[in-house]
């Protein structure tokens, strides 16, 4: 059976990944200790964080648990928003080099000119 999914359920998968990695970044733990707790693997927790799958919801409860937040919470868009104010739970959460790259701007990338000089853009 071919499960067709529409532009709202792909965002809302992408929401709770979303604050699934922002909750995980803020205890800065890896996606492994989740996994551990789950009893799935890592690859699925970082499925779950990606938005390509949706944890069932005897799962989601169990995250929220080990994240000591409310299931209410891992579902609602605003969550990022009103846990943050001015990136301060995300300059004081260790982060992995991969994970400092979803959450800080590139600094040393310099202008638009010069990286279109450096790989020679007409």
């Amino acid at each position: 059976m071919k499960v067709i999914r529409d532009q709202k359920f792909i965002t809302f998968c992408e929401m709770l990944g979303s604050n699934m990695r922002f909750c995980r970044l803020q205890f800065g733990m890896p996606q492994k200790s989740l996994a551990y707790h789950l009893g799935v693997s890592h690859q699925n927790v970082q499925k779950y964080e990606a938005g390509d799958i949706i944890p069932s919801a005897y799962r989601l409860k169990h995250i929220a648990e080990f994240y000591k937040v409310k299931t209410d919470d891992l579902v609602d868009p605003t969550f990022i928003h009103r846990s943050t104010k001015a990136n301060e739970v995300l300059d004081r959460a260790p982060t992995t080099p991969q994970d400092a790259g979803y959450l800080k701007p590139q600094e040393d990338i310099g202008s638009l000119e010069e990286i279109m000089e450096t790989v020679k853009c007409p």
